[in-house]
């Protein structure tokens, strides 16, 4: 009995070696060790942000052992390392450590090699960054960032871009997905090619086939897919593929408003202007010019058919003209009402529209007017012709852009579970003014003298042609609307910039503009922490690795001197910042951006 006992105890003991071992392993595999361990820290005393909830954890010490968070109690009951360095929280807030959810790291926008712009993110907050134009390279950094060989924020990455041609079969498509998903990439990036205006073209994009495969295919390898629209494909095939996006204005021309080709429309705008002016110039000479003919006619039904067609172009005209002062106050403001009002205005001048035609074709019936009577006829019956087709192609253009069909479209995205980078700040940057501030940066200087030599030039150009810039310059209004019908609708959103991919899209500066803007759109200063903390975790799969402050997730965190919850700028100018358990405070961050500004 006793050998038994013995024997089971010797088995048991093997058996906890043998369980101590493994978990030795597993933490080695998981925190650097040796050298490239970070130290023991202790924030002591700090208010916390948790972010698995709404609210406060006043007086609060977290320990951090390891790069990731050990322990969190009350700072009146927590016992110190006695090895550990403290970090004085005392007034101080104590949040997750922010992600740029679309930055551009790829030697096409000439970024520093080795990930030599991470101290422009670290200083701001940024520990986590999706880049979404990923080469092998960035997979040798993330394993030397997770080794701690490299103090830079964690990298997650897309492989190449997944795009042309269109003849690409849906077994070419499905192979190219398997494969970077076999080289350990994090996302899928789907593109969509533009030309060298940055206009969409029709004609680009994968074959409806091969865009759902591609899509069915990462969701069975549960990798995430997200990437810009298939214009070329419609709404309707976004919804089908469950497809999230890169941008939120990628929506605009997806389905609010056509995108290509732009001289089409820019065609239809002009010719719309200059059939109503004609219009005007028919209605004009009809109205005060048809009576002095008409005295000439022999019929004696004539009067009657004259004064009918008098009034009728009457009041085109006056409607005409109030159209036209609608049209350029809705370009202006975008505002809803004028929208409603000139909606009802074009339908009225359409009913006079066609009620003028048969009244001119009556009086050419029954009154033998004179051939330059007739030419006036016939100019001004091809111009009602012009305006209704005219006005078929923009007055569905106009509702869309309405409240309830941003609300429609919202819902349907919010059905068909998709989630959507934000990109605020590339819209608000449409400005040429917005621009040139964002020169002024102090992060600017830091950026690598090619990309500051390139981004000076851009910053005095429009990036639109300047007749896209007049029609469009409430695109950004128009995007903050966007953001605000998906955010109430409930479909998840993610912070992202397109930092370094974009003109002034300035690492680290760019995510907090972002997040003043999310704030503008009506999200709470929560809501708007959510999509740099939360929601990136979830959409990645992570939501053991980061995004709250608990214990046993990475230690990336970001120490203010203000409540966030209260105003978002607390965000800007960080005490301190922790990454993956390294605490740079802020002396050491500005001194690591003065390097890079030499």
């Amino acid at each position: 009995m006793r050998e038994s006992l013995a024997r089971a105890a010797r088995r048991c003991a093997a058996l906890l070696l043998l369980l101590a071992a493994v978990r030795t392993s597993v933490v080695a595999t998981s925190t650097p060790s040796g050298p490239n361990a970070p130290p023991v820290t202790a924030v002591v005393n700090v208010t916390l942000v948790p972010m698995d909830r709404e609210g406060l954890l006043p007086g609060q010490t977290v320990i951090v052992r390891g790069g990731r968070i050990a322990e969190i109690g009350p700072a009146s009951t927590m016992t110190l390392p006695p090895s550990a360095i403290v970090v004085d929280g005392t007034g101080r807030y104590l949040t997750p450590g922010l992600a740029d959810m679309h930055v551009h790291l790829d030697s096409f926008v000439q970024a520093r090699p080795n990930f030599g712009d991470a101290p422009l993110f670290l200083a701001y907050g940024i520990t986590t960054v999706l880049n979404l134009r990923g080469e092998p390279e960035h997979l040798a950094w993330r394993q030397r960032i997770g080794n701690g060989e490299l103090l830079a924020p964690n990298l997650y990455s897309s492989g190449e871009f997944i795009n042309e041609p269109r003849e690409r079969t849906p077994e070419e498509v499905e192979g190219e997905v398997i494969s970077q998903f076999r080289a350990g990439y994090d996302v899928i990036k789907y593109h969509q090619i533009v030309d060298a205006e940055g206009r969409y073209l029709t004609t680009s994009g994968l074959s409806r086939a091969a865009y759902m495969r591609m899509n069915e295919v990462a969701r069975r390898l549960g990798i995430p897919l997200l990437g810009h629209a298939p214009i070329h494909l419609g709404l309707n095939a976004l919804l089908e593929a469950h497809q999230s996006l890169a941008h939120v204005g990628e929506l605009i021309p997806l389905y609010f408003l056509p995108p290509e080709p732009k001289d089409m429309n820019l065609f239809l705008l002009v010719s719309s202007v200059a059939l109503l002016l004609l219009l005007i110039r028919c209605a004009t000479w009809a109205a005060f010019g048809i009576v002095r003919r008409a005295r000439n006619l022999s019929s004696a039904v004539c009067p009657a058919h004259v004064s009918r067609t008098r009034k009728i172009v009457f009041a085109f005209t006056v409607f005409a003209m109030a159209s036209m002062v609608l049209s350029i106050l809705l370009i202006l403001s975008g505002n809803l009402p004028l929208l409603i009002m000139a909606t009802a205005i074009l339908l009225v001048m359409a009913v006079l529209a066609i009620g003028m035609v048969i009244a001119v074709a009556t009086c050419w019936r029954k009154c033998a007017p004179s051939a330059g009577t007739k030419l006036h006829f016939v100019s001004l019956t091809i111009a009602v012709a012009a305006f209704l087709s005219a006005t078929a192609y923009w007055l569905p253009i106009l509702w869309r852009s309405s409240d309830a069909q941003v609300a429609r479209v919202a819902g349907s995205a919010r059905g068909a579970g998709i989630w959507v980078e934000t990109t605020l700040n590339l819209y608000d940057g449409m400005s040429r003014q917005q621009r040139v501030k964002l020169l002024q940066d102090p992060a600017y200087k830091a950026l690598s003298p090619d990309i500051r030599e390139d981004w000076a030039a851009a910053a005095g150009q429009d990036l639109l042609p300047r007749w896209q810039m007049i029609v469009f310059r409430n695109y950004p209004n128009f995007t903050r609307r966007l953001t605000t019908a998906l955010h109430k609708a409930g479909v998840p959103l993610l912070l992202g910039t397109d930092a370094l991919g974009a003109p002034l899209a300035i690492p680290g500066a760019s995510a907090h503009q972002e997040l003043q803007l999310l704030v503008e759109s009506g999200l709470t200063p929560y809501e708007a922490l959510r999509t740099a903390t939360v929601n990136p975790a979830k959409f990645l799969g992570k939501e053991d690795e980061f995004g709250t402050i608990t214990v046993g997730k990475r230690a990336d965190l970001l120490l203010v001197s203000a409540n966030p919850l209260v105003d978002i700028h607390a965000l800007q100018n960080p005490v301190g910042v922790m990454v993956r358990g390294q605490w740079l405070p802020a002396e050491k961050l500005q001194d690591m951006l003065g390097a890079l500004a030499h």
